[in-house]
């Protein structure tokens, strides 16, 4: 038994609060990233490029967002489990998302391009 379970093996309601907190978080992400799509929604010289975030963020986030959110709200040690699991992914993204703008800038500083 863990410092975060119950003495019935169930995680505790904190821990189920974080993940769902956590879960909306992504699931608001992948949300803020249509903005551009809606913005120039009827604008004729727009050229698709507002539509990529959006593409991207359906691939990555919104995924890992459904799976932590419904892992948290059933709150079995199992769905836990692949919540927690969904987290640490959602992790990975970040850091390689963190990396690639880290370049970006780099390169701008450093006018590369």
């Amino acid at each position: 038994m863990t410092i975060v379970e119950q003495p019935d093996g169930h995680p505790s309601s904190t821990r189920r609060a974080v993940f769902i907190m956590a879960g909306l978080a992504l699931l608001a992400l992948w949300g803020a990233s249509a903005i551009p799509v809606i913005k120039h929604w009827n604008n004729p010289a727009a050229d698709g490029f507002e539509a990529i975030p959006v593409f991207y963020a359906s691939f990555t986030v919104l995924p890992i967002g459904i799976v932590v959110l419904v892992g948290a709200l059933k709150g079995s040690p199992r769905s836990m489990r692949t919540a927690r699991g969904g987290l640490i992914a959602a992790g990975v993204v970040f850091a390689l998302l963190a990396l690639l703008f880290g370049f970006m800038l780099l390169a701008t500083i450093m006018n590369w391009g």
